[in-house]
């Protein structure tokens, strides 16, 4: 019960109950009575305020809940979902619940509910709080640290995030985790060359969110089964291997056993020549693969001996009675032996074998000009040929001899036709009692000066180059003329 008192047409009355019917009436009274009763009229008192306020939040949907203690004096209710940063939402409900749809996601929400009837409306309840789903992650980078061969993966920072979780599923069935509270987090221990499917999911300390998804290619396997088979004619090196899985390219590498010496080979399929090697060396080879952004480990190696050096000088002896030459060359430990080859500008080839430092090749033909070289043997691979020497064999014996005695001057001109190999001749002229007189010339004639006087001299052509002198050519005789009191000679 309640009532109030006034002087004037109208009170206040205070204090009702919430959710309650009020039969009204008023009085009137004077100083000395009262006046009987007005008819009576009802009031209804505001609806009280809903109390046992819950909100259940539905994870795989993101739909919320919401539901009350019947309010005594209500007709209907009206929950408000307030978001932070001013992002609100209502719904009208006859019953105790109400569902919420359309919430964000990654917000903090407050709920309250008010009670009405046809005419008032309660103050709010008591919210509660809730936390919607996070939202799905965004910006999401992956990209492999090769050297580790492990993935790193970031992302944008979700509101209401506790956690982000990262999937990794590889083709071979393989799968690796790793969850951050941060915006970043690194996957471990990857298979090699797998194309990653990663999903990523942010959670809280009710629901995880939709998923985000990502790929990642890791770090190529490394190839296996590298074979390398030296190419003798060019000192190079044929490697193969066998494709390795997430190889778009691959770079061949041959390093000699010091260290010392480096050569590479890039391909696209599995085989490259490696090319420029030294000779005489070992070379450790190994293959790596490669894609757009990482190398593989290098491959085990395997190794192969390039082509015997030449010999770095050789000395050519002629021997020109024998009519042979003699080959010699430093020792080669490298080499199981040493071919010879003796070439003529016509392309006429003379040659000899040895497993010492020496060779000789005999027979040789008057007048040839050579070129020698050398060249280092091992099981079946030769060495480039050495730096050529060039010699010339004896020169052929000078024939078609002329001669001439000039009576005034009491000599004898002599002429002969070429000989080959030569580069000058000497003409002897010798006397039965052993005096001598001579003459050279680079052309096919010369003059023996200085005869003695009724004289007979036998003479003897020959041709001479930087290496030899041929065998004289035929003798020939003549007798120079009877001397006077002037010793001049006159003809018989």
């Amino acid at each position: 019960m309640s009532g109030c008192d006034s002087t004037n047409t109208s009170c206040v009355m205070p204090n009702l109950v919430c959710g309650s019917i009020y039969n009204i009436s008023v009085l009137a009274i004077d100083h000395q009575c009262n006046v009987s009763k007005s008819e009576i009229t009802t009031l209804h008192s505001v609806p009280c305020v809903p109390n046992h306020i819950q909100a259940n939040l539905s994870c795989g949907s993101g739909v919320v809940d919401v539901s009350w203690q019947p309010s005594k004096g209500a007709f209907s209710y009206t929950a408000v979902a307030q978001g932070s940063g001013g992002f609100a939402s209502s719904c009208n409900s006859s019953s105790t619940t109400c569902e919420f749809s359309n919430l964000l996601c990654g917000l903090t929400y407050s709920i309250s509910v008010t009670a009405s009837d046809h005419v008032c409306t309660s103050t709010p309840s008591h919210s509660v709080q809730l936390d919607t789903v996070p939202c799905e992650p965004h910006g999401i980078v992956s990209q492999m640290e090769c050297a580790s061969n492990t993935g790193v993966v970031s992302w944008e920072q979700g509101e209401h995030v506790a956690s982000y979780l990262v999937q990794a599923s590889g083709p071979d069935g393989y799968q690796v985790y790793c969850s951050s509270p941060t915006t970043s987090c690194r996957l471990a221990s990857l298979h090699c060359g797998q194309a990653y499917n990663l999903t990523l999911t942010a959670q809280n300390s009710h629901c995880n969110s939709q998923n985000a998804f990502s790929q990642l290619q890791s770090v190529p396997c490394a190839p296996t089964s590298v074979q390398a088979s030296l190419v003798c004619l060019s000192n190079s090196a044929a490697v193969t291997w066998q494709s390795a899985s997430g190889a778009l390219s691959y770079q061949a590498e041959g390093i000699t056993v010091d260290g010392t010496h480096m050569v590479y080979c890039n391909s696209s399929v599995t085989h490259c020549n490696l090319e420029y090697l030294l000779c005489g060396e070992t070379y450790n080879v190994s293959v790596l693969s490669m894609d757009h952004t990482c190398s593989s480990e290098e491959s085990l190696f395997t190794q192969v001996h390039t082509a015997p050096c030449p010999p770095h000088t050789i000395d050519v002896e002629v021997n020109c009675s024998a009519g042979s030459m003699t080959v010699t060359w430093p020792a080669n430990p490298d080499a199981e032996s040493f071919h010879v080859r003796a070439e003529t500008s016509g392309g006429a080839v003379l040659s000899c074998d040895s497993t010492s430092t020496s060779c000789s090749i005999s027979g040789l033909p008057c007048g040839q000009s050579y070129s020698v070289t050398v060249t280092s043997v091992r099981g079946g691979c030769e060495s480039q040929p050495s730096t050529a020497v060039n010699v010339t064999s004896a020169p052929c014996v000078p024939q078609g001899e002329t001669a001439n005695l000039d009576c005034v001057t009491n000599s004898v001109w002599v002429t002969w036709l070429l000989a080959k190999g030569a580069e000058s001749y000497s003409v002897l002229a010798v006397e039965r009692g052993g005096t001598n007189s001579s003459c050279s010339a680079a052309d096919l004639h010369c003059n023996v000066p200085d005869l003695l006087c009724g004289a007979t001299y036998t003479f003897h052509i020959t041709a001479v180059n930087s290496f030899c002198r041929s065998a004289p050519g035929n003798a020939f005789q003549i007798q120079t003329g009877a001397s006077t009191l002037k010793q001049s000679c006159f003809p018989f």
